[in-house]
């Protein structure tokens, strides 16, 4: 899960992901503020990356 959130809300901040993360048994990668900074996709696209990596290989 990549979620993106507003800090206004306080601790509801990224709340979606949270939930998706729990009911579908999935890892929560990133969270971001509104539209996200150019650091923002760079952390993304690394972290997307560094998961797959991770994956067994279907052979």
């Amino acid at each position: 899960v990549i979620a993106a959130g507003n800090r206004n809300f306080g601790e509801a901040y990224g709340r979606a992901g949270d939930v998706i993360k729990q009911k579908c048994g999935v890892p929560y990668l990133y969270r971001f503020e509104l539209m996200g900074t150019p650091q923002d996709v760079d952390n993304v696209r690394k972290g997307v990356s560094e998961f797959w990596q991770r994956q067994p290989q279907n052979v």
